[in-house]
């Protein structure tokens, strides 16, 4: 693992409304060239290191943010779909998305506009394993196995 902090060339206003620049501080594994934890600060300090090794060991399920962000179905206003649900899929959306909250985020609502489109307006595990992820998640994290309990289930 090899950690190294880079300046931005960018102004952002901090917590403390003073604008400045930041420094972007990364963890990333040489052997296989994957960033596995990056945060934005405005000076880099030694506690950074201690952090960025907290992120790379800890699952993202059990991280602060990825419980709440699962329960953005509840935004969702499709007729047909059980409030509650994913949230009990964290373990297949987590493998699905490689923990990223962005391709989460893409993955639910490419799921819920095919839901929509094709009269369903449900989101199914079918569902969900139609619906592509980004490339690099993709490719990172296979679908996982249909034998496996989803929780969701695809009847009508």
């Amino acid at each position: 693992m090899e950690i190294d902090a880079t300046p931005f060339d960018v102004l952002v206003r901090l917590d403390n409304g003073v604008v400045d620049r930041c420094e972007l501080v990364g963890m990333v594994d040489v052997a296989t060239r994957s960033i596995t934890a990056a945060v934005l600060r405005p000076t880099t300090k030694s506690v950074d290191a201690a952090l960025l090794l907290a992120r790379s060991v800890t699952p993202a399920p059990m991280r602060p943010g990825w419980p709440e962000a699962l329960r953005m179905e509840h935004s969702l206003r499709l007729h047909r779909h059980p409030g509650g649900t994913l949230p009990g899929q964290a373990k297949y959306l987590h493998q699905r998305t490689g923990g990223s909250i962005s391709s989460l985020f893409h993955l639910i609502r490419a799921a819920a506009i095919s839901a929509i489109i094709d009269g369903s307006e449900r989101i199914s595990r079918r569902l969900l394993d139609s619906v592509p992820v980004d490339h690099s998640t993709q490719s990172d994290n296979p679908a996982p196995s249909d034998d496996e309990d989803d929780g969701i289930g695809d009847a009508a």
